[in-house]
């Protein structure tokens, strides 16, 4: 497991590092660009107070109101849940137009109502929040010799008694100009924004603009009533008064009519649109965080020296003592045993209430994760302010999706106290996926009556309520109770210590202990409350909090105190003998939330004066309350769960009566260590069969040395092995083998897809507005038009998150089985379709992509493993290829609904990437019906299951000779406790070889990114639109088709000649297209109808070659060629490297396009070149070779035998 971890650091690190190259900013919006005169509108906020802490919608105030009515702007789930009421406004200006004295509307009376609630809304000073292009409205007072920013404006001021509202708006609207000829405009903002090509000449003089700025002064100014009565809306009003914010002349009486005006003025400004939110963002005190993160490591550092402390000079020096005695001198030493040595009977006993323990620590997982993902995506810049609700939505989506982890840690600690029974897991899941959320939705639903009640917008609409409701039962409780299941199906933690029957007496303590966990909060406590005032004002005092790098850091630096404070607790209450340590580790750093909600009534005393009226005050102590319970639940779950690690450690390491150990070594490859009690002297069986097992294979190893003259006959020992395998290929088979291929139109799918949406103007236009502006250009380099970072960044996306979780389904794969994995990664896929076919901006868009990569990563591991280990071995080759047919069809599927959609405007788009949902509901609905293979079942311990399925799919009842070499094999690999550590191993070098070089080979001959932006390529050489669609679909096609050749040949030729001889044709066709481009294909030249239809020709060729050749057999030959011991772990290397260059190359293959030009595919054709020449010399040919005796092919070989150890 540690090199588990150490593979998943680095593979990580280097892709961050890589990625730094080519940051992108996600804002949340793209750039509006505005010719002059185009209309820009401005839209209103709901009303807010610091005072009140209550949203009202802005017409709930007597303000005009637009012409054809009051419209609602689309919201997200955040910005509902925030109390945003986001509406159309009648204030409209002209781009870089200066507009004064405008008239708006006349309130011809102000009824006692209206009065009265214009005067309370004062006196709660509440503000008006109005948006232009996504930015909100500040204003600038000066106090002293300072100016002060705030966002919006009174809705009026008071002053001695009397009530004066701001009936007049100066506005000043800050713009950038942007020069660059031809340019694509924007009409309309927000949601409605349309991209408009230029037309003609005069348009692409014209500059063009971006709104960078959006301040505003509020002016009172009594109007005549009479000179405004018969003005309409937007006729200009010659007011004598001018606006000054220094002066107040609009009082407000009942029965007053009351006029509305306003004026506009753009200012040019040197600021760039990426930077336009520095105003709204900018923080002062970074000194401050970087104090308060000192603050914390000094109470870490002082933390870790006291459990250095334990750890060196205390429980080492105890344990060392305990070794170095005799049995006599042990047997004395066991009658004056003192402190925690004398718990080691009870340490371990159950504690009170146990389920309500696991299912607490679950939760507390689910909020830490989400917690911490939320942070790191916030900090990364995936949740920027411009897209507002983007956190509070991104906090529920992590928080549903993470209902897999509570389940999961609540049943797997629930088997682990209740020593392996399964009992109840059921309830236990359930239980951790209601008692947090329902805790909310109580509190919640207490507060939302009160601003019910009040008609404010910050109530949850009914609708919403019903919304929140299906996504707690639809999507969080069944993840938990999969979670549960996996959890039920995971081998339980076994005690260290055997617990006596009767309990020991604590002794009584000096002290109440609960005090000392009480005065434990403190520690963590300090670590954050500097950060916490930042935030409660954020929350409570409007202000902007954007500096999450520090958060993140400063949520780490919480968790290791927590961590450290608890351990040092438990240590102290087992040194004075009080083995109730459980629920105290988790209430030790648990008790920091008493102290966070004594801050927050400190805040509401002495920083939030101004808050008024009961409602106010509930609202802030239900919203606090809910705050420190989930910090609770995850600072405890923090301590208690690194406690429990130091005691089972503790213990563990105890040499007492109770554990001796027993070390068989055989030879120098095989060493065995293996714990018993000393009680239970039983004939060690295990270690028995594993001897037997490696004597039957060495002398396997020895029968083929005499039968080769001292090299080993490979071929002849391994396949005479074969021929004592029984059976015949059944329905059953084919049928199994079928539905797992699925899986790989998982994949196929995803490439033609994605390729073919990245060409839709419709896509562009939406979420890569610069790539479309760039096609519309008519001297744009044509190696160059779709070169876009955040192109790059959707494809990169989903390779990243597949190679992350091909490593984590490694272990799913090994322990729970095939089947499970095939499961999870057709319910991954399934929610990426969902929110990429509902993607409103481009954070959604990746967050979908990311969810499609697990599900890829998920399939790509476990469907070739399923297919080698299901097929006889004669026709393994063909069978397995069945994923590479399935990828191939998912490819030309994906290419057909493209060229379907592309005229289905304007969301043709959101059809062709939700479809994508079929391929994971077969995959999810298949995994669900099969049967895991043999050997998983094998590897697990069902060996009576196993044989039956054996039997069933080899179609005889004679299985002796494949079935025992399954066991042998499960048996060595069951002793392999860290595959990724052995992987590593000399005697896998072989292996661990070409599962870094084969899927890198098959990336580096170009074929994915060809695939994908397929359309792109041939838009690019001139073909329209349908053509270039309808180019990709028949390359797609082709591919499909030639796999089919592959799959009638690999079990008669074999895997080298088909590898060898694709790799020269496809060399062959790299260099053609490479020629035809660089001698007919310009930068702005486009190719002659002829020499466009033979390089779609010479492509199909190399496409061809890629499906008979590398295409399958890259994924073939590293499933077939590891032992069981390790295939789990070498095929996550396998899959891992294939996502880690694919992610590369569409990381790059754009960039490299626009620099290398027709160079490209020389590039490619240098690689397979080098790929053709590597497979002729150092791969053997593995066809007909069962997996279970591939050691051997490897030891005659005339390369790798050099590199093996010698055998045994």
């Amino acid at each position: 497991m540690e090199s588990f971890r150490e593979f998943s650091l680095w593979v990580l690190a280097f892709c961050l590092v890589f990625q730094l190259g080519y940051g992108f900013y996600l804002p949340g919006s793209y750039p509006h660009k505005y010719g002059v005169g185009d209309e820009l509108s401005v839209k209103v906020n709901s009303l807010t107070s610091i005072d009140t802490e209550m949203p009202f919608s802005y017409y709930s105030l007597p303000f005009c109101k637009p012409e054809g009515g009051v419209k609602d702007s689309a919201e997200n789930l955040g910005e509902l849940l925030m109390g945003d009421r986001i509406e159309n406004s009648p204030y409209k200006f002209k781009m870089y137009t200066n507009e004064s004295e405008i008239f708006l509307c006349q309130v011809d009376k102000l009824s006692d109502e209206q009065f009265k609630i214009l005067t309370k809304r004062i006196d709660e000073m509440y503000q008006v929040n109005l948006i232009l292009d996504n930015l909100p409205a500040i204003r600038f007072t000066k106090k002293d010799e300072y100016f002060l920013r705030w966002t919006g404006y009174p809705v009026g001021i008071k002053i001695q008694d009397v009530y004066y509202l701001f009936n007049h708006l100066k506005f000043n609207v800050l713009v950038h100009k942007y020069e660059e000829p031809n340019v694509a405009r924007v009409m309309g903002t927000g949601d409605a924004a349309e991209m408009i090509p230029p037309v003609g000449k005069e348009g692409s003089d014209k500059p063009g603009y971006m709104v960078v700025g959006f301040e505003v002064i509020p002016c009172s100014i009594m109007h005549n009533a009479d000179s405004v009565k018969n003005l309409k809306m937007y006729g200009k009003y010659p007011s004598p008064v001018k606006c000054d914010p220094a002066t107040v002349g609009m009082p407000i009486k009942e029965g007053q009519p009351v006029a509305f005006t306003y004026e506009v003025t753009f200012e040019e400004s040197d600021i760039k649109w990426p930077s336009r939110w520095d105003a709204y963002l900018k923080m002062e005190g970074a000194k401050v965080h970087w104090f308060s993160i000192l603050n914390s490591l000094m109470v870490i550092t002082f933390l870790a020296g006291i459990v250095l402390v334990i750890f060196l000079r205390t429980v080492r020096r105890d344990l060392t003592r305990y070794e170095e005695l005799d049995k006599e001198a042990q047997a004395q030493m066991n009658e004056e045993l003192s402190g925690w040595k004398l718990v080691v009977g009870d340490v371990f006993r159950a504690p009170s209430n146990p389920a309500l323990l696991c299912i607490m620590v679950g939760d507390g997982v689910q909020i830490l994760g989400m917690a911490v993902v939320t942070i790191l995506f916030a900090a990364l810049g995936f949740m920027s302010p411009a897209s507002r609700g983007t956190l509070i939505t991104g906090m529920i989506f992590f928080y549903l999706i993470l209902g897999i982890a509570a389940g999961y840690v609540a049943v797997r600690l629930w088997r682990t106290i209740g020593c392996g029974d399964q009992k109840g897991w059921a309830s236990v899941a359930f239980k951790a996926a209601c008692f947090f959320p329902g805790i909310a939705f109580f509190i919640l639903t207490i507060l939302n009556f009160l601003l019910w009640g009040s008609h404010s917008t910050g109530a949850i609409p009914f609708s919403l309520y019903v919304i929140l409701l299906l996504l707690w039962f639809c999507i969080s409780v069944p993840l938990s109770l999969v979670g549960g299941y996996f959890g039920a199906r995971a081998p339980h933690l076994e005690y260290p210590v055997r617990t006596n029957q009767i309990p020991r007496e604590i002794p009584q303590q000096r002290y109440p202990s609960w005090l000392l966990v009480l005065g434990a909060g403190t520690l963590p406590f300090g670590t954050l409350f500097i950060e916490l005032f930042f935030i409660m004002s954020s929350i409570w005092m409007g202000r902007v909090y954007y500096v999450f790098g520090f958060l993140f850091i400063v949520l780490i630096l919480l968790v290791v105190v927590c961590a450290e404070v608890s351990l040092v607790l438990t240590y102290m209450h087992l040194c004075v003998e009080d083995w109730k340590w459980w629920w105290k580790s988790f209430f030790a750093s648990g008790s920091v939330a008493i102290y966070i909600f004594l801050y927050s009534i400190n805040y509401l005393v002495f920083d939030l004066k101004s808050l008024s009226g009961p409602v106010s005050a509930t609202l802030y102590l239900g919203y606090s309350l809910l705050m420190v319970l989930a910090i609770m639940f995850t600072t405890g779950t923090v301590g208690f769960l690194s406690s429990f690690w130091f005691v089972y450690y503790l213990f563990s390491s105890v040499k007492s009566i109770y554990y001796n150990t027993l070390i068989v070594e055989v030879g120098d490859e095989f060493p065995y260590f293996i714990k018993f009690k000393q009680h239970e002297y039983e004939r060690p069986s295990f270690i028995e069969k594993k001897y037997c097992s490696f004597l039957s294979e060495r002398r396997r190893l020895k029968r083929g040395e005499e039968m080769a003259g001292g090299s080993f006959a490979t071929d002849s020992v391994a396949k005479e092995r074969a021929q004592q395998y029984k059976g015949r290929v059944t329905l059953y088979v084919i049928i199994t083998c079928i539905v797992a291929a699925t899986g790989g139109s998982l994949f196929g799918y995803d490439i033609g897809i994605s390729g073919g949406v990245t060409s839709m103007d419709d896509f562009l236009q939406k979420f890569f507005p610069d790539v479309y502006k760039q096609k519309m250009h008519a001297h744009e380099n044509n190696y160059c038009k779709f070169n876009s970072q955040a192109l790059a960044a959707f494809t990169s996306s989903l390779y990243i998150a597949g190679l992350v979780a091909s490593l984590i389904a490694s272990p799913v794969t090994r322990k729970y089985g095939r089947r499970m994995s095939i499961i999870c990664g057709g319910m991954s896929f399934l929610i990426g379709s969902a929110l990429n076919a509902a993607a409103a901006n481009l954070v959604m868009l990746i967050i979908g992509r990311i969810m499609l990569g697990v599900g890829i990563g998920f399939g790509n591991q476990a469907v070739p493993l399923y297919l080698s280990e299901m097929a006889p071995t004669h026709l393994r080759g063909g069978l397995n290829m069945m994923f590479q047919v399935a990828t191939t069809f998912g490819i030309f599927t994906a290419n057909m609904v493209n060229y379907g959609t592309q005229n289905i405007k304007p969301w043709g788009w959101r059809l062709s990437l939700g479809l994508a949902a079929v391929p994971a509901l077969l995959m999810t609905g298949g995994g669900i019906c099969l049967p895991d293979t043999p050997n998983s079942l094998v590897n697990r311990g069902l060996t009576e299951k196993a044989r039956k399925l054996l039997e069933k799919i080899r179609g005889t009842d004679d299985v002796d000779a494949e079935f025992q070499d399954m066991v042998d094999a499960s048996e060595l690999a069951s002793s392999i406790k860290h595959p990724f550590r052995n992987i590593l191993e000399k005697r896998y070098r072989p292996e661990l070889v070409m599962a870094i070089f084969m899927p890198t080979f098959q990336i580096l001959t170009g074929i994915n990114s060809i695939l994908f932006y397929a359309p792109v390529l041939f838009q690019t050489m001139g073909f329209g639109r349908a053509a270039s669609l309808y180019s990709s679909a028949l390359t797609g096609g082709v591919l499909a088709s030639s796999t089919f050749i592959s799959i009638a040949t690999v079990d008669r030729l074999g895997r080298r000649p088909l590898l060898i001889s694709g790799g020269i044709q496809m060399i062959t066709c790299q260099v053609i297209v490479a020629i035809i481009l660089g001698v007919k294909f310009g930068d702005n030249r486009e190719l002659s109808k002829g020499f466009s239809i033979l390089v779609v020709v010479v492509i199909c060729l190399f496409v061809l070659a890629f499906g008979w050749s590398w295409g399958p057999l890259g994924w073939t030959v590293p499933s077939e060629i590891f032992p069981l011991e390790i295939r789990s772990a070498g095929q996550s290397i396998t899959v891992s490297v294939n996502l880690l260059f694919t992610f590369i190359i569409a990381q790059a293959f754009l960039s490299l396009l626009c620099s290398f030009k027709f160079g490209i595919f020389l590039f490619f054709a240098g690689w397979i070149t080098i790929m053709t020449l590597f497979v002729s010399v150092f791969l053997p040919e593995t066809k007909g070779i069962p997996i279970e005796e591939m050691t051997f092919m490897w030891r005659r070989h005339w390369f790798w035998k050099r590199v093996l150890p010698a055998a045994a």
